[in-house]
């Protein structure tokens, strides 16, 4: 037998994930009420369906590890003030925003996308040094179209490996007018390595007409991801201003405080089907849990 064959032979023994044992699934779960994130949820309290089918829970486990985060903001010309004027609109204090709502010990990298798709961040590193280098944005005039989807699909390629409770944030309009790859396509792709997606949605002037096909799109992929959608508003009033620390501490926890659920798949063709969690008892609660979650089971876990 050659030396290679016995090496491909070795390596497929020993990954559980490619020798075909896809008999369980871990899976990301956050729970948010109106007093911030619930971290007292337990295996009864959960119910959860695969494919419309019953699925087993085998551990429900609080993660706090430190996360990786990739941070797209948007630097296209449809980030502009106005199609007049070439400085930049909400979207830079969004990008600071955003920014603010990394939690403290987690890696960032930033990535800008206008014509091209630039990774600004050498590597991942402290949340301070990548909110230095959103303030050097100011000096540069948002430009060029936008591969919104494509950014998103080559920042996932960023992480390398997968760790558990990484995540993506992305600031922008929405708009895209040139990527080559589709929503129905990437999505499964992000559920695939474990990423969520945070999006930091700014409204675009109503010159603009890029939008493309969905204008939902930045919160349809923080929803189907199990991430998180906030809309930063056009002009903040003084209680808004005054809120932000608070709800930007908030996003940081739902990112840091992450629930690993642990499923047991009975039957393989299981796989890659919509999944469903809901709260037993929920009708109870006066404050309502809301909870977030991929919706779509992955065909196989390769997670540690």
């Amino acid at each position: 037998m050659h030396p290679w064959l016995k090496l491909a032979i070795l390596l497929i023994a020993c990954c559980p994930a490619y020798a075909g044992d896809c008999s369980s699934a871990s899976i990301w779960l956050s729970a948010v009420d109106n007093t911030g994130i619930v971290t007292t949820l337990h295996e009864d309290s959960i119910k959860i369906k695969i494919g419309g089918e019953s699925a087993e829970l085998l551990n429900l486990s609080l993660d706090m590890h430190p996360r990786r985060i990739v941070l797209i903001v948007d630097t296209s010309g449809s980030m502009s003030a106005s199609p007049q004027d070439h400085r930049w609109g909400i979207g830079l204090l969004a990008s600071g925003f955003a920014s603010d709502s990394v939690p403290f010990n987690a890696a960032v990298m930033l990535v800008r996308i206008g014509e091209k798709i630039t990774q600004k961040s050498k590597d991942f590193q402290p949340r301070s040094e990548v909110q230095q280098e959103i303030l050097s944005l100011k000096d540069q005039a948002p430009a060029g179209r936008t591969p919104l989807l494509d950014s998103i699909e080559k920042a996932a390629s960023m992480f390398g490996v997968p760790q558990f409770g990484d995540a993506i944030y992305l600031v922008s309009d929405g708009g895209d007018n040139k990527s080559t790859v589709t929503l129905s396509k990437l999505q499964p792709q992000l559920i695939e390595r474990g990423i969520r997606v945070f999006s930091f949605s700014v409204r675009q002037p109503s010159a603009y007409e890029e939008q493309g096909p969905n204008p939902n799109l930045m919160k349809d992929l923080a929803e189907f991801t199990g991430g998180y959608f906030f809309e930063f508003p056009e002009y903040p009033s003084k209680q808004e201003q005054t809120e932000m620390p608070r709800l930007a501490l908030r996003i940081a926890k739902q990112v840091q405080e992450l629930y690993r659920v642990e499923l047991g798949i009975p039957e393989p063709e299981l796989r890659n089907k919509h999944l469903k969690i809901a709260l037993a008892n929920q009708a109870n609660r006066r404050d309502v849990i809301k909870l977030a979650y991929p919706r779509l089971l992955r065909r196989c876990d390769f997670l540690p």
